[in-house]
């Protein structure tokens, strides 16, 4: 294990990405880098910045 900083305003979005309350930070991340990895479009932190504000809108759009 290991720790790691974000910005406060990037750990609210990724609290928007869990599936479950008590889904662990790493399982969020490790969902986003299986769907970066698959679409092969793995960049820099831009793109991340967009592909978690996507998968977000995913997220609220689920019935």
């Amino acid at each position: 294990m290991t720790t790691i900083a974000i910005a406060a305003y990037d750990k609210a979005r990724l609290d928007r990405l869990k599936l479950h309350r008590s889904e662990p930070y790493g399982d969020v991340v490790s969902r986003l880098i299986d769907h970066a990895e698959k679409t092969g479009s793995v960049g820099g932190p831009q793109y991340l910045r967009g592909l978690i504000d996507s998968l977000a809108d995913q997220t609220r759009t689920k019935p």
